[in-house]
């Protein structure tokens, strides 16, 4: 599993409003598990985004189409470029309490 997390640091008011579109279009990709944009509690200016796909050719396939080349390519680029990237998933558990912590196979040995 891959996750892809931006940060955006100094964000105006209408950062909201400006992400709907961007943040719609990759969840529509049919390659795209989840993604979540989410306010910092502390500093309304700074904002997170997550997204998470399969593989790293899901994630590819993902920002291929030329909507998402010209929308949503655009706004990842306004994230913090040193704390913002694509991860590999080395942990994981599901959404219900009962679900077990697993180790996926990871692409990139430490």
């Amino acid at each position: 599993m891959i996750l892809l997390v931006c940060r955006f640091a100094g964000a105006g008011p209408d950062f909201l409003d400006n992400a709907r579109e961007p943040v719609a279009l990759l969840a529509a990709q049919p390659t795209c598990r989840n993604v979540r944009l989410g306010r910092s509690t502390d500093d309304a200016e700074v904002w997170t985004l997550t997204a998470e796909f399969d593989s790293v050719p899901a994630y590819r396939r993902a920002l291929g189409p030329f909507d998402v080349r010209t929308v949503v390519v655009p706004f990842l680029s306004t994230a913090e470029q040193g704390t913002s990237g694509v991860f590999e998933v080395a942990l994981h558990s599901g959404a219900d309490p009962s679900d077990p912590l697993t180790e996926p196979t990871l692409l990139v040995r430490p």
